[in-house]
C-alpha cells in the first residue's frame, strides 16, 4: 500500500443567532475568555456521525481527486471509505482506539494490527483522537496548554509554542469567531490545516471545507469539501476482509 493511501486514511484521517454573534464578534473584541468559550460552546455534539466528501489531493509527484465517506461512533469507531472514478472503490478501513484493518481494494491486499505499528511502517502515527477530530473537524485546541494569546485588526491568536521542544504550534481564530487556521512544525516537520465555508449544522456552525498541507521531505495537499453530514443516524460500521486478500506486510 502506498504512502498517498495512508495519507488519505490519516487526514481524512449560519441561522440569526449565528448571524447576531457574528456582528458582535466584528464590532467589539474580545477578551481570551469570552474567545474560548465561543470555540467550546460551538463544538458538535454527536453520537454517531455520518459525511460524504469530495477530496483532492496533491503532492511533488501526482495529483488526485476522490470521494470519501466517513462513519464515526464517538469514541469508539472509525470506518472510512474511498472511491476513484466511477464510483469504484479503492479503500476501506475501520479505526478502534487501539487497532487498525485497511483493505487496499486495488491491489487485494490487508493491513490488520495494532495502530501504533503505523508509525513503524510509515513513519506516521494517527492516534484516534486526532483523526477523529479531524474527520468532524473539531480543532486540535488544548487551551490547558500554556499559551501567548494576541489580538490584531480581523483575528485572535494563540500561540502554544514550545521552546524547550522546538515545537511551534499557532491557532488563528478569525473575527466571527471561528477557527481559522492551526498551523504546527518542529525542525522537521510541518501541518497547516485552514477552516473556511462556515455553514449551519443542527445548532452549530460546522467548516464545510477544510485545506490541509504538510512538508518534511515531500509536499501533500488535501482539499476536502464536505457534501452531506449528518449526525445521530444509526450506522453499520462493518468490515471483512476476503479471503483472496494477501497481507501487505
Amino acid at each position: 500500500m502506498n504512502r498517498v493511501s495512508v495519507f488519505i486514511l490519516c487526514c481524512l484521517i449560519a441561522g440569526c443567532s449565528a448571524s447576531k454573534k457574528a456582528s458582535l464578534a466584528k464590532s467589539k473584541k474580545l477578551n481570551k475568555e469570552k474567545v474560548i468559550a465561543h470555540i467550546n460552546n460551538n463544538h458538535i455534539n454527536f453520537d454517531t456521525f455520518y459525511a460524504k466528501c469530495q477530496t483532492s489531493y496533491s503532492s511533488d509527484l501526482e495529483e488526485l481527486s476522490f470521494k470519501a465517506t466517513f462513519k464515526i461512533k464517538k469514541d469508539s469507531v472509525i470506518w472510512a471509505s474511498v472511491t476513484a472514478i466511477l464510483g469504484i472503490e479503492i479503500l476501506k478501513a475501520i479505526v478502534l482506539p487501539d487497532s487498525i484493518i485497511i483493505l487496499d481494494k486495488f491491489n487485494g491486499k490487508f493491513f490488520a494490527g495494532n495502530i501504533n505499528s503505523l508509525d513503524t511502517l510509515f513513519n506516521i502515527y494517527p492516534d484516534f483522537n486526532t483523526l477523529q477530530n479531524i474527520i468532524t473537524n473539531q480543532p486540535l485546541i488544548d487551551f490547558t496548554k500554556k499559551y501567548h494569546f494576541n489580538i490584531n485588526d480581523k483575528n485572535y491568536t494563540f500561540d502554544f509554542s514550545d521552546k524547550k521542544d522546538s515545537l511551534q504550534k499557532l491557532v488563528t481564530i478569525n473575527e466571527n469567531l471561528h477557527p481559522k487556521m492551526i498551523e504546527i512544525s518542529d525542525k522537521k516537520n510541518e501541518l497547516s490545516i485552514a477552516y473556511n465555508n462556515y455553514r449551519s449544522l443542527g445548532e452549530k456552525i460546522f467548516p464545510y471545507k477544510i485545506i490541509l498541507n504538510t512538508k518534511n521531505q515531500k509536499t501533500l495537499n488535501l482539499d476536502i469539501d464536505y457534501i452531506k453530514v449528518k449526525l445521530n443516524q444509526r450506522l453499520n460500521y462493518s468490515i471483512e476482509i476476503p479471503e483472496e486478500y494477501v497481507p501487505m506486510f
